[in-house]
């Protein structure tokens, strides 16, 4: 009888799991290792093409050298090779592009300059034009074709980068704010609606401003022509390239401020700017955030997908770029394949087409 008493209070000890990671409580009777599961590959291109047209369709900007579209015209550089990259398209195509020592790289990024110039291949090292692409990127590509098919690039024009390329959406290394561009502000002196000619005066001085073709005016919200803008309004607005004090300078972008708005602050987000949204914390991006428990997670060739729950109980599919990584409290980075059942998560995400694409996850 004394055996048996014994076995009754043992057994229960012994298949109470251990508190895993530091976490006490209810969770722990539901952590384990979530087993990985293979995406569908009909679902991961339909998220492929929702998260690759949310990348490229904010460039509407008209190309001067084409006539076309500029986010029509981009391709994503997917890999960077001592010789060659790799690029995709919105149907997740990977096409391989040539280098030689007369490919020229021209960051359009940063302004219509020369770029670094021609670079050589000598002994088989790095073509210089490599060194100036990087995965990630946004690029239109000039090139030829070879007598055996291959493709060759003669220019590559770097135009922007991907949101949140390699989970990094914070700090010094920030790529989400450089795919606006540059950002200036100043109040309107006067308008010659007749050439859309506006003068500003503001953070860089006294300057001259022209929307450009396919820009946009933004007054309460709404989408309107330069025909809105007064002398005296208060205006943020957008641009790429540097400023040559000498020239008017074209805008793709100009938001009228209401009058209890502040004017922007440094490089810190604005509401003016494009998508933005309130911050949730100080290393938070400006985007709306998920807090839910996964459940599952599956790879697939672009993408991983998360299956969570969130505190309303409703199940919900994000995808996460195969580059980013989820991150503890500490800003230590964990692989998804990682996570346990059951882990507290705060997602931060974009939605595209009803598809939701995790930008920045933390492990709570």
């Amino acid at each position: 009888m004394t055996l048996l008493l014994t076995l009754a209070l043992a057994i229960p000890a012994l298949a109470k799991p251990d508190n895993d990671r530091g976490r006490r409580g209810d969770d722990d009777k539901a952590r384990v290792r979530i087993t990985i599961q293979q995406n569908d590959a009909n679902d991961d291109s339909r998220a492929y093409r929702s998260w690759y047209g949310a990348q490229v369709g904010r460039f509407n900007e008209i190309d001067r050298e084409t006539g076309e579209r500029i986010g029509d015209l981009l391709q994503l550089v997917a890999d960077v090779d001592r010789d060659r990259i790799i690029v995709t398209d919105r149907d997740s195509v990977r096409r391989t592009v040539m280098l030689t020592g007369q490919t020229r790289v021209i960051d359009q990024s940063k302004g219509p300059g020369n770029g670094p110039g021609y670079g050589y291949l000598p002994n088989g090292r790095m073509a210089d034009a490599a060194r100036h692409v990087d995965k990630g990127d946004l690029v239109i590509l000039n090139g030829y074709l070879k007598a055996d098919g291959a493709f060759v690039a003669s220019q590559i024009r770097v135009m922007g980068r991907v949101w949140g390329w390699g989970g990094n959406w914070n700090g010094g290394g920030n790529d989400y704010r450089p795919t606006y561009g540059e950002r200036a502000w100043g109040e309107i002196t006067s308008i010659d609606y007749r050439y859309g000619r506006i003068e500003v005066n503001g953070s860089l001085g006294r300057r001259t401003i022209m929307l450009q073709r396919g820009g946009e005016v933004l007054v309460k919200g709404q989408k309107q022509t330069i025909q809105f803008l007064r002398k005296g309004d208060r205006v943020v607005f957008y641009y790429r390239g540097e400023t040559n004090p000498r020239y008017s300078i074209e805008v793709y972008r100009i938001v009228v401020l209401e009058k209890a708005d502040a004017c922007p602050e440094g490089n810190r987000p604005h509401c003016a700017d494009p998508d933005y949204k309130p911050g949730h914390h100080d290393n938070a991006p400006n985007l709306p955030m998920l807090e839910a428990r996964v459940t599952g997670v599956s790879t697939g060739t672009m993408f991983n997908k998360l299956t969570v729950i969130t505190n309303a109980g409703k199940q919900v599919n994000v995808y996460v770029s195969k580059t980013v990584d989820a991150q503890d409290e500490r800003g230590n980075r964990i692989s998804l394949l990682n996570l346990r059942y059951n882990d507290r998560l705060c997602i931060y995400y974009t939605e595209v087409a009803g598809v939701m694409f995790a930008q920045q996850i933390e492990v709570r």
